[in-house]
């Protein structure tokens, strides 16, 4: 599986990026979606176990999202 983001349009350059992912199967067929909360950098994002860590802006943590596939 796979996990593809979308960086949504911003109202202003001031304004947090946010972003919206699809986790697909081996098959190419979605699982899951959803949108990130966080402010993140999903550029660094990294498949762990069952589903991806991704860190937060300011790099000194992370986030993990897990997915029951």
């Amino acid at each position: 599986s796979y996990v593809v983001f979308q960086k949504l349009p911003q109202e202003s350059v001031v304004e947090r990026l946010k972003y919206r992912f699809v986790l697909f199967s081996q098959n190419d067929l979605p699982i899951a979606q959803g949108s990130l909360k966080e402010n993140v950098v999903a550029e660094l994002a990294i498949p762990f176990k069952k589903g991806f860590l991704i860190p937060n802006i300011d790099l000194n943590a992370a986030f993990y999202y897990e997915f029951d596939k």
